[in-house]
């Protein structure tokens, strides 16, 4: 495995990442499908090694800013750019195309279809999460470029209805949901509390546990990089999943920074790596 990236929401997190090992991802505005924090890429002049996420999918009114904040991104100096949205195919050059990550979510799911976007001239593609441990390591053996996400609240649900300000409004209860990540959904059925994020033009479900692959990341050393969702994540609690994987990767024994982290850390558990989903 060649480098960890990490979703951050701002400059201190991300120099944390970066002395932990990792490359620090920043969302451009509202453009990314998670919950961190979005910077704005005419002001910010980032002094380190970074990336962007813009992987929402874009409408058509829209594609004009998506394509002048993605070329920002380029001009910025942004190592890597995360999309989904296959128009960005039409526009990005050979150059271009090369920084970018195809990051559709829990979209990719087989060796074919990540082998096509990387026929598209991409730097890489973003594997599904949802995946048993078997399956994943069939695709990052079969598949070049390809990168895994390994830890942090995976997001199960997007909208672009904003739900939640509908819900307010409705029922006439007096609270601001924008960009509020204070905010937990809790099925009628069950215990668990799910944070859900509201932003302009969305509102998105997370899961209630931390998906985590400390157990694992030996096994799926073979991927060409992996991913560290900082959504919901203290800063503490992300600098500290990147800078143990990366020690694990490096043949150190982590197994008591691990224990810690579960006992520090709620609800972390392995997710799908040992069961089949519908996918």
């Amino acid at each position: 495995m060649r480098q960890i990236r990490a979703g951050v929401s701002d400059i201190r997190q991300a120099e944390g990442v970066l002395n932990a090992g990792g490359l620090p991802v920043f969302s451009a505005g509202n453009w990314a499908m998670n919950a961190e924090t979005g910077i704005d890429l005419r002001e910010a002049a980032i002094p380190f090694p970074f990336g962007v996420m813009m992987n929402r999918p874009v409408s058509e009114n829209e594609m004009n800013a998506y394509k002048e904040t993605l070329f920002l991104a380029e001009r910025s100096g942004a190592e890597v750019i995360y999309f989904s949205d296959p128009a960005v195919l039409r526009f990005a050059d050979e150059s271009l195309r090369r920084k970018c990550i195809y990051c559709p979510e829990t979209l990719v799911t087989n060796s074919r279809d990540a082998s096509f976007w990387l026929n598209q001239g991409i730097g890489g593609v973003s594997v599904s999460p949802l995946l048993t441990k078997e399956e994943t390591i069939i695709i990052i053996h079969n598949v070049p470029h390809a990168e895994i996400t390994i830890h942090g609240h995976m997001l199960l649900s997007i909208s672009k209805r904003r739900l939640l300000s509908a819900w307010r409004d409705h029922y006439g209860i007096s609270f601001e949901p924008s960009e509020n990540r204070h905010l937990v959904l809790r099925e009628t059925t069950r215990q668990e509390d799910m944070p859900v994020y509201e932003n302009d033009v969305s509102t998105m479900i997370f899961s209630d546990y931390i998906f985590e692959s400390f157990d694992v990341i030996k096994d799926l050393q073979e991927a060409e990089t992996a991913f560290v969702s900082g959504s919901f994540l203290s800063s503490e609690a992300l600098i500290e999943a990147v800078r143990i994987y990366n020690a694990i990767i490096n043949g150190n024994d982590e197994t008591a920074a691990v224990r810690t982290y579960r006992e520090n850390n709620a609800g972390c558990c392995g997710g799908y790596y040992e069961q089949k989903t519908i996918l």
